[in-house]
C-alpha cells in the first residue's frame, strides 16, 4: 500500500514538471511596443493605435477601445497591417478628452490567442492611471499546478492517516 502512494506521488510530480516545462517554452506573440504607449498622456487625440509584436500575427487579431466607464468606443476598425504583418492597427474616430482602455487579442503564428490591455489618457494627467501592458499569463498554470500538488499531498496524507488508524 505504501509503495502505491509513493508511485502515485512520483508520477504526479513528474507530470506536473512536464506540464510546467511545456508552459514555459510555449512561444506566443509578445507585444513589443505600442503607439500610443501604455500609460501615456496625450495632448491631442490619436487617429490610430498601432501595436507591434515580435512575430507575424493572424488576421483574426483584434483591438477594442473602451472609455473610462468601460463603454466600447464605436467606429474603431482594427486590422493587421498588410505592409507589416507584425503590426495590429486600429483606426479611430475623433476621441474626446479622458481615459481610454485598449484591449487587444493577437493570434500567434502557432494559432494561440494572446491578450492584453493598457490605458492611455487624452488631456490632463490622472495620478491613478495604470501603466501596464496586461497579462499575467504565467499565473494560472502555477496556481492550478499548486492546487493539484496540494490536493495530491492532502489526499495521500489523508489516506496514510486512515491506514495508520486502521493499524492501531
Amino acid at each position: 500500500m505504501r509503495r502505491t502512494y509513493w508511485l502515485l506521488s512520483i508520477l504526479t510530480l513528474f507530470v506536473m514538471s512536464l506540464w510546467a516545462t511545456a508552459v514555459s517554452v510555449q512561444a506566443h506573440a509578445q507585444l513589443l511596443e505600442s503607439d500610443p504607449a501604455p500609460g501615456s498622456t496625450l495632448a491631442s487625440p490619436p487617429t490610430e493605435i498601432r501595436l507591434t509584436f515580435n512575430e507575424p500575427i493572424g488576421a483574426e487579431s483584434r483591438l477594442s477601445l473602451f472609455n473610462n466607464a468601460f463603454y466600447a468606443q464605436t467606429g474603431v476598425e482594427s486590422f493587421v497591417d498588410p505592409q507589416n504583418p507584425n503590426q495590429l492597427v486600429a483606426t479611430l474616430p475623433p476621441l474626446a478628452r479622458g481615459i481610454y482602455n485598449v484591449n487587444w487579442t493577437a493570434v500567434s503564428a502557432d494559432g494561440h490567442p494572446v491578450s492584453g490591455s493598457f490605458r492611455f489618457q487624452i488631456g490632463e494627467i490622472d495620478p491613478n492611471l495604470y501603466d501596464g501592458t496586461g497579462g499575467n499569463e504565467w499565473f494560472l498554470p502555477f496556481l492550478l499546478g499548486g492546487l493539484v500538488l496540494f490536493g495530491t499531498v492532502f489526499w495521500i496524507g489523508r489516506k496514510r492517516a486512515a491506514d495508520i488508524l486502521r493499524e492501531t
